[in-house]
Order: C-alpha cells, then structure tokens, then sequence
C-alpha cells in the first residue's frame, strides 16, 4: 500500500531526493502514484494532486535550472 504523507515528500525533495528516478520496474514516482491509484480504484485526492505538483516543480525547476535534480 502506498501512503501519501506530503510533508515527507517535501521534506525529501528538499534534501535533494531525485524525483525522477526509476524503480526495478521502470517507473518514476509520480507514475507509481497515479498507477497505484487506479490501479486501486481509489480517487485521485488532494493529498495526491499535492505529491504530483510537487514532483513537478522539482522536475521544471531541474531542467530549466540545468542542474541534476539530485543535489
């Protein structure tokens, strides 16, 4: 079961956590997210909306900042 705890997701994002890094079965964690969610049957909540902006914006922010997004 995946659990959203957005304040961990910040935390780790700004510690330098890379949100596009990949797991064994090839996908990053905001397709993990949304993959699990549906998969589920459960409603895309706020609290998950909240995760994929925030992984978002580290994402735009390393690419148009050309930096590794993990720093």
């Amino acid at each position: 079961m995946i659990i959203k705890h957005v304040e961990v997701v910040e935390t780790l994002l700004s510690a330098g956590s890379d949100p596009n890094v990949l797991d064994n079965g090839g996908r990053c964690p905001i397709t993990t997210l949304l993959w699990y969610h549906r998969a589920t049957g459960n409603d895309v909540d706020d609290d998950v909306m909240i995760i994929c902006i925030l992984l978002i914006q580290v994402h735009v922010y390393c690419v148009q900042s050309d930096v590794s997004c993990n720093h």
